[in-house]
């Protein structure tokens, strides 16, 4: 086993594959699916390099990927949480507020009116 950085190789390249924008809707299923390691192996090396779930994990890089489509983008949550695989909105914003203290749209009002006073200022 090529070990990088003290991950496995095999454990980064699945990571770098669970960062991939056209795999953001990715369960654990599919992670499950992509590698040819069992559910409880995986369990265990993200434990034991992560120190979190795999649901976890990926409910990490589904929120990464949320607030960059809330700064950067004007898909509507309901869209956002669709590209996402969220089983619904009422769950996105459920995981974006326990993990961001905000729920989506309380964030990307902030950041636009955040954006908004540092042009102001800059002028």
């Amino acid at each position: 086993v090529v070990v990088v950085d003290d991950k496995p190789k095999w454990l980064l390249d699945l990571i770098a594959e669970m960062h991939r924008q056209d795999n953001i809707s990715w369960t654990v299923s599919d992670v499950v699916n992509y590698c040819n390691y069992s559910h409880v192996h995986l369990i265990r090396e993200f434990n034991k390099y992560f120190g979190c779930s795999i649901v976890e994990y990926l409910r990490k890089v589904k929120i990464s990927f949320a607030i960059d489509y809330l700064k950067h983008s004007n898909l509507s949550i309901s869209e956002i949480s669709v590209l996402l695989g969220f089983s619904s909105v009422s769950h996105l914003n459920h995981i974006f507020k326990k993990t961001t203290g905000k729920t989506p749209l309380q964030y990307r009002k902030d950041y636009l009116s955040r954006k908004r006073k540092a042009t102001h200022d800059s002028l």
